[in-house]
């Protein structure tokens, strides 16, 4: 009890001692378990017994909600980007193609069969701002290897606890606010967090085929950059609270024009598809049923002037303090073009070329 009155004071005085006393409280936030929204509740039910445990209990539910409340005052009120995404995401997890049952052949991996949802799971969960950070955590596998990723996690949530614990005296302390400035995340749960987000990806991907190559054929044929922030947590919470804005605003019916690539890379990795106008006239039709009709988005293919001309499709250039133990910050450009990956159109026309003499000029085998 007078540990409470403490802090009840020291609330109320906004006093620093608030910081240590914080400390007496036998009380893990981060262990609370809120009930899912409905429409997550389908990837609930597909998850296997164990990787259910792991996102209800576990350390990925630690993780989600330890990110969702340090990033929680920051984070845009998206119910309909909330609702469409659990439909979704909650759609692929019923695919027998893309979350396959476990069988008995499976032997000791049967626990780990099927589509990786643990984090979306945990997130749903944990509150609604866990969501949005797993949908961050989409954004940044999509984008970058997994060691960049990382140390992006590492550098963001570095500088939000520090942005936290600068709060003015004079403004009303939040106990929220407290606890999450001092919550410890470490880097291996962060890794286990990004690595199940780039598990869900691949899944969701192959679930949602045709739709993400049609997408992406588009997407290929811009040179559009993330944003043009330099600090890189400035950089990633601008283009992450961008593209939440700009989704939440699609899927109430609103139609949006592109700026910068924040949203472009959300749906890259967010699996909702709106109808896109190209060129201004060109309607490319994707049919979504999460998505109104009216929630087109318009975007040009020609090259922004300030677009990087030998980069290709959607990129983000950042610098990243934490890549590297010793050293100055590493400087990186990623893109999620997938020309890299596929042949050109002259490379193209050289396989052609190569398949067709090969089969007319080859010598025919010689008996042995």
């Amino acid at each position: 009890m007078t540990s409470i009155g403490k802090l009840t004071a020291s609330v109320l005085s906004g006093s620093q001692e608030l910081v240590a006393t914080l400390g007496l409280l036998n009380f893990d936030f981060s262990l609370v378990k809120l009930e899912a929204p409905s429409q997550f509740r389908g990837l609930g039910a597909a998850l296997t017994p164990t990787r259910r445990e792991i996102a209800e209990a576990g350390s990925t539910h630690v993780t989600a909600r330890k990110l969702g409340a340090l990033f929680e005052d920051i984070i845009p009120h998206t119910p309909y980007l909330i609702d469409a995404y659990g439909t979704r995401v909650s759609e692929i997890a019923s695919s027998a193609t893309a979350n396959p049952r476990a069988t008995l052949s499976d032997g000791i991996f049967a626990d780990y069969t099927g589509a990786d949802g643990t984090s979306i799971w945990a997130a749903a969960t944990s509150g609604s701002s866990a969501i949005s950070v797993h949908l961050l955590g989409c954004m940044l596998a999509r984008m970058f290897s997994v060691g960049e990723a990382i140390s992006i996690w590492v550098e963001i949530v570095e500088a939000r606890k520090k942005e936290m614990a600068l709060l003015s005296t004079d403004e009303p302390i939040k106990l929220a606010h407290m606890l999450a400035a001092q919550v410890v995340i470490e880097r291996n749960q962060l890794a286990e967090w990004d690595n199940s987000a780039r598990a869900w990806l691949r899944r969701a991907d192959e679930a949602k085929n045709k739709e993400q190559t049609r997408l992406m054929l588009i997407l290929n044929n811009l040179s559009i950059a993330v944003n043009a922030k330099i600090n890189t947590y400035a950089s990633v919470i601008s283009a992450w609270t961008t593209a939440l804005n700009m989704m939440e605003e699609l899927l109430s019916g609103k139609p949006q024009g592109i700026q910068d690539g924040s949203l472009l890379l959300a749906l890259s990795c967010w699996h909702l598809y709106p109808d896109l106008i190209v060129l201004g006239h060109k309607t490319a039709f994707q049919n979504d049923q999460l998505v109104p009709t009216e929630g087109k988005l318009t975007l040009g293919l020609e090259r922004s002037a300030n677009s990087d001309k030998d980069q290709s499709g959607v990129y983000w250039v950042m610098s990243l303090a934490h890549m590297r133990y010793y050293g100055p910050p590493v400087h990186l450009q990623r893109s999620i073009a997938t020309t890299s990956s596929r042949l050109s159109a002259d490379q193209l026309m050289q396989v052609a070329l190569g398949s067709i003499l090969h089969h007319r000029f080859s010598w025919p085998r010689e008996k042995s």
